[in-house]
């Protein structure tokens, strides 16, 4: 029979099963639950939380310098042996005023995976045959933020030579490079997204015009009959030609020339030299002028 110091019931915890029971204070209290007698009384949890600590302490020093003494060392040209990291343990929560306690599983950061925009373009078309092309971009981005297409003439090019806020482009120019082709990218600039480049092929220039090259005796004879100027034969030149007469004036066009022929009552004798253009159009002449 455990002997009674008073008649105040206090209330105690098991440190063993966390049952929580009142009794009256006895030097031979135990649980009632597992009968162990590792118990205190609830209120005096906290005032033991100290002592606890500083065995706890003393402990770990006593195995820090005991430890290498009980464990045989590696001699100097020994390897050592790598040890396995310690896993992890698991955090545990514990209430002041509650017998159960939480295990939370230590969680590593969690990278957040983006997913690329794409971008597809319709083929160009050539609109009315003028050599500037209309075409459509479209993505599979779904946020909620404002996109924007650009035009680029490179893919490295951060300046755009158009943008579209629906993914329509009108009005574009032919391109440049001969394999006549541009690039687009989309843009999201509150998430600070850009996509990969495409490349839009198809947006040729207008091809030059090819003429077959007129002869130095043809061109005598029409500058002779005043008819170089003449709108049906503008396909062999392109205007403004220049004419030069050896030891005399030089005019700006073939129609100035032909007047000052006709005006001087004179003729062209020989056509010394004629210049010809990438697409064989006549753009300069050199003659030598005679009186009738």
């Amino acid at each position: 029979m455990a002997s009674t110091a008073n008649n105040t019931k206090n209330t105690y915890l098991c440190h063993e099963c966390k049952h929580v029971f009142q009794a009256e204070d006895s030097l031979n209290l135990s649980c009632p639950k597992c009968g162990s007698d590792n118990i205190d009384e609830k209120n005096k949890k906290k005032s033991l939380l100290l002592p606890k600590i500083i065995v706890f302490l003393l402990a770990v020093a006593i195995g820090y310098f005991v430890t290498p003494l009980l464990i045989p060392q590696p001699l100097p040209n020994e390897p050592k042996l790598v040890q396995p990291l310690p896993v992890e343990p698991a955090l545990t929560l514990e209430s002041e005023d509650s017998t159960s306690t939480d295990t939370v599983a230590a969680v590593g950061p969690v990278e957040v995976q983006t997913k690329p925009i794409k971008v597809v373009c319709t083929t160009p078309v050539n609109v009315d045959n003028r050599y500037v092309y209309s075409f459509t971009a479209t993505s599979d981005y779904d946020g909620k933020n404002k996109i924007e297409y650009h035009l680029l003439t490179t893919p490295e090019k951060i300046d755009p030579i158009k943008i579209s806020s629906d993914g329509n482009f009108k009005d574009v120019p032919p391109a440049e490079n001969p394999e006549a082709f541009y690039w687009v990218c989309a843009v999201v600039k509150d998430e600070n997204r850009t996509s990969d480049t495409v490349r839009v092929e198809g947006l040729k220039a207008r091809p030059k015009e090819q003429v077959s090259k007129i002869s130095k005796e043809k061109i005598l004879e029409m500058l002779n009959a005043h008819q170089a100027s003449l709108d049906r034969n503008k396909a062999f030149f392109q205007h403004p030609v220049k004419v030069d007469v050896v030891e005399g004036k030089a005019y700006p066009t073939i129609n100035k020339f032909e007047s000052s022929l006709v005006m001087g009552r004179k003729k062209v004798s020989e056509v010394v030299d004629v210049e010809y253009a990438s697409n064989n159009k006549v753009i300069s002449i050199k003659v030598v002028v005679v009186d009738k």
